[in-house]
């Protein structure tokens, strides 16, 4: 095979191609040095990505039977042409079929003749009546250069001031600023079938918080939440195969991978563009997701040989998350030639920045919050001169369903959005309890949080004071996000007869659902810590039978609850390490070593019941993110001399040195 291009994308590629057991040899023109170390299957070829006679004759003299354009400049040039006149399959679109990305003037045309969602547009050539027309409108609008833009020619004003400086840049100044986000979805086509991948979310601005110039692309999450599958049906019927329909029935079937980026507004989904190729750094994230039994270039030759339908496509139920390494100063100028130290990296010879955006680093994980842990982990272990990169990657995520604004005393929330079909909900409220006065003597009030799918506050005060406020939804807005919580709303009420200055009392409501085939809910796993993404690998798989959050009423009030009647615990207290503030507060509070395990955690937030065959997976999931301990057994109530629970150790391990 032959990947042409030279980016992290085609890295990418030649990574996932050469798992299959079908290809012997992969050459990418001209490759970069993530190709050249890649394993022995890979290797560069100093051939341009449009030096079409040269790429022909090397692929005719090694035996290539089936190319991959990565880019898509060589596509528009008309590279699947090339290759077709010499009787090797391209997988990737004509000439012809590449003219929707090539021209997004007849890319708006074509999206209005065949009735696929898009914005209201109008096209201009000339600067002052693409003035006039701005001027007259009332609303924001999208402004996108016609021709290839290298993924930052999409700009997205936030005012008319920047509309203008925007209109001027691209058809006076004839250059690329800032651009908003897009949703894009990867789909593979042979004319006919299509089958998408997963929905991925890109980062153009170049600084955190969505700030800055518009870039290439500064990191990547995959799936995004955004889509549920109610919608992701819609997007495939009412805009990908009829794109697909409608290219064939126009004449230019295509064939390759289409990428279609989306906005998602009130109103439905609505195409911003086409691009004929793989997108980067979506790329980066879409193909760690496809399965090990997923063989990518039965795909792509199956896509050249009209029968996408014949091959499987399995996807993991994971996530991916990259974050884009670049130079000092890109987008604009960026210096090049800095040596780039990274951790492991053979000692025979020295590897620099070549370009703007210089390493793609992709973590895979069970939650998103741990892919992107490890893409983070991995940029760590990577130094070079002048080197950037945004550290908020995948921070927009929201929870589905969600669907009001915060301030209000209620919210709505749509259950078939969230992705349930057949759901009971589950409720539940507590207080804060005996840490809001540790808050208030300390005057830290953004510790405390709550859960999923959707959740409720109640602030009650002497006299509202607007710092301690914010601090306190600071807190509870942080719990949500880590739980993949909406915050919907709530009630504040000032009640100075009832508390002190200075005194505040908090309450949460929260509401989750589960399907009504399992009887082990992944929501309402609240405050000290929350649980949720830890444990939905477990709970999908079916690893848990019971679960005990340990709050107020610790061990012994908390585990008997999540035990049927007639079974009961053994804990083994020497199992794990007690915090040295248990045992502080035993001593300094005179606390009996029964009322401490009936009042506190002592050090374990969560108790497990599972089945002994499954120990070994289940802390091989847990530890990833975790400490996690054996601490007990379940036996019969009748052998355990009818007590609910037994703590052995107790008083050994509460010697306090």
């Amino acid at each position: 095979m032959s990947t042409v291009g030279s980016g992290g994308r085609e890295h990418a590629i030649a990574w996932k191609l050469a798992q299959s057991s079908r290809v012997e040899r992969i050459y990418v023109a001209p490759g970069n040095g993530g190709t050249e170390t890649e394993m022995h299957k890979v290797c560069n070829v100093n051939i341009g990505v449009s030096d079409f006679e040269k790429l022909t004759q090397f692929a005719l003299k090694n035996n290539v039977n089936l190319v991959v354009p990565g880019p898509e400049q060589p596509l528009v040039e008309g590279i699947e042409m090339a290759f077709k006149k010499i009787g090797i399959p391209c997988f990737g679109p004509s000439p012809k079929a590449s003219i929707m990305e090539g021209s997004k003037t007849f890319a708006k045309n074509f999206m209005k003749r065949h009735n696929i969602p898009t914005a209201a547009y109008e096209n201009f050539s000339d600067y002052e009546q693409a003035k006039d027309y701005l001027n007259s409108v009332s609303y924001n609008v999208v402004i996108k250069a016609s021709g290839l833009a290298g993924g930052k020619g999409v700009l997205i004003p936030t005012n008319k001031e920047e509309a203008f400086n925007a209109l001027k840049e691209i058809m006076v100044d004839q250059v690329f600023g800032s651009a908003g986000q897009e949703l894009s979805i990867l789909t593979f086509s042979d004319g006919y079938t299509i089958v998408n991948l997963p929905p991925a979310q890109d980062h153009k601005r170049a600084f955190d918080g969505d700030q800055g110039p518009n870039t290439g692309g500064m990191g990547c999450y995959c799936p995004t939440p955004i889509i549920t599958p109610e919608l992701n049906d819609r997007i495939k019927n009412m805009i990908l195969q009829p794109t697909i329909d409608g290219m064939r029935h126009e004449g230019f079937p295509f064939v390759g991978m289409l990428f279609t980026g989306l906005m998602i507004t009130d109103s439905g989904p609505k195409v911003l563009e086409y691009n004929v190729r793989f997108g980067d750094p979506e790329t980066e994230v879409v193909l760690p997701l496809l399965s090990e039994d997923t063989d990518l270039a039965e795909i792509m030759l199956a896509c050249a040989e009209r029968r996408l339908d014949s091959v499987k496509i399995k996807i993991k139920q994971c996530y991916a998350a990259t974050v884009v390494i670049t130079s000092g100063g890109y987008p604009k100028n960026y210096l090049k030639g800095k040596e780039i130290s990274i951790a492991d990296i053979p000692s025979d010879g020295k590897v620099v920045t070549s370009g703007g955006r210089v390493l793609s680093i992709t973590g895979v994980g069970n939650t998103l919050k741990e892919a992107v842990k490890k893409a983070y982990d991995g940029v760590k272990a990577i130094q070079f001169e002048k080197m950037f990169y945004r550290k908020d990657i995948a921070h927009r995520t929201q929870r589905s369903g969600s669907n009001c604004e915060i301030g209000g005393f209620g919210g709505l929330f749509d259950l078939k959005a969230a992705g349930f079909n057949d759901p009971i909900l589950v409720s539940t409220t507590d207080g804060v309890g005996t840490k809001l006065k540790i808050s208030q003597a300390m005057n830290i009030h953004n510790t405390i949080g709550a859960e999923p799918l959707f959740f409720l506050d109640y602030y009650a005060c002497s006299k509202l004071n607007v710092d301690v406020t914010k601090n306190v939804i600071e807190g509870i807005v942080k719990g949500c996000i880590i739980s993949g919580c909406a915050l919907i709303g709530g009630e504040t009420a000032e009640m100075p007869g009832i508390y002190n200055e200075g005194e505040y009392d908090l309450a949460g409501f929260a509401v989750g659902a589960v399907e009504r085939g399992k009887l082990l809910p992944q929501s309402l796993l609240t405050p000290t810590k929350i649980y949720v993404n830890q444990l939905k690998p477990l709970i999908k798989k079916g690893l848990v039978k019971s679960m005990a959050h340990i709050t107020g009423g610790g061990f012994i009030d908390n585990i008997p609850r999540a035990i049927p009647e007639h079974l009961s615990v053994i804990i083994d207290s020497k199992s794990w390490e007690i915090p040295h503030v248990f045992k502080w507060l035993a001593r300094n509070g005179n606390v009996p070593s029964d009322e401490l395990f009936r009042t506190f955690n002592c050090g374990i937030g969560m108790v497990l019941i599972i089945s002994p065959e499954d120990i070994n997976e289940v802390f091989k999931i847990l530890k990833e993110s975790d400490n996690v301990y054996k601490i007990g057994q379940v036996v019969t109530k009748e052998s355990n001399n009818g007590k609910e629970i037994i703590i052995e150790g107790i008083n050994e391990i509460l010697i306090y040195d």
